[in-house]
């Protein structure tokens, strides 16, 4: 079974800070690979153990993602591919997706291909359906448990307080939810061990029919929503101390 898991590059939003003038800084801010895109690697090595499949990993963008791709391979994936561009900001996710499709095309087409059901940076949820729609595939978003039989997938996912079952044939478009399992986490030792022979890159320029995909995103404005603390002292023993502070807890509707 020839499985695809696309990956994101993302930085770590947790690192990233204003300064004194009300401007995000981003200089210096560490990348890493999407959470997300951890859990859809994981499942793929699963089910390539299962099946004596391959895994190969795709990413749209700057050279730096090869650390992204290096760390997928050290989780157990087989082969990788970084379209390089230095500026994907500037595509949105319908064109991102559009992109990855051609690359797709390009390597052969693929029996199952993972994503993340959500990107840290971004969040609209909306690359991995873009993708199988571009590609003709099906697909099964939030996915919390996939069992692969044959040419079929069997998927759970949870709606609400609805657990729903979808079955599929390949080729599909699988999403996944952080819930679906624990990713395995490589040691820095494993990834610097992966060969930089092993990650292969194209250009836009080699990838067919991406009439249509142009810089449509820019960054107009945004405003920082600065928030302050009550910074309330509840003296006294501890006891005394913790009463208050549930009462207080209970007038603000926390409880």
């Amino acid at each position: 079974m020839k499985i695809l898991v696309c990956v994101k590059h993302v930085v770590d939003t947790t690192e990233v800070r204003v300064d004194q003038n009300g401007e995000l800084v981003l200089r210096g801010v560490p990348t890493k690979i999407n959470d997300y895109d951890k859990n859809a690697i994981e499942e793929a090595v699963k089910i390539k153990q299962a099946t004596n499949g391959e895994v190969t990993l795709l990413t749209i963008g700057p050279k730096e993602a090869q650390k992204t791709l290096k760390e997928g391979l050290a989780m157990g994936a087989d082969n990788a591919y970084l379209v390089e561009d230095t500026d994907v900001s500037k595509y949105d996710s319908v064109q991102i997706a559009k992109i990855l499709s051609k690359a797709i095309q390009k390597l052969g087409g693929f029996d199952l291909i993972f994503a993340g059901s959500v990107s840290e940076d971004i969040s609209n949820n909306i690359t991995g359906i873009s993708l199988a729609e571009w590609l003709g595939y099906e697909n099964i978003s939030y996915v919390q448990k996939i069992d692969v039989a044959g040419s079929k997938v069997t998927t759970e996912r949870k709606i609400g307080q609805t657990i729903e079952t979808i079955e599929a044939e390949l080729p599909v478009v699988v999403t996944v939810d952080r819930s679906i399992n624990t990713p395995r986490l490589p040691t820095a030792i494993q990834i610097m061990k992966v060969k930089a022979n092993r990650i292969k890159t194209m250009s836009l320029s080699e990838l067919d029919n991406l009439d249509g995909v142009t810089a449509n995103v820019s960054l107009r404005d945004y405003n920082i929503v600065s928030t302050q603390r009550k910074k309330v002292i509840f003296e006294g023993d501890l006891d005394g101390a913790v009463n208050n502070l549930v009462e207080e807890l209970s007038r603000e509707g926390v409880f």
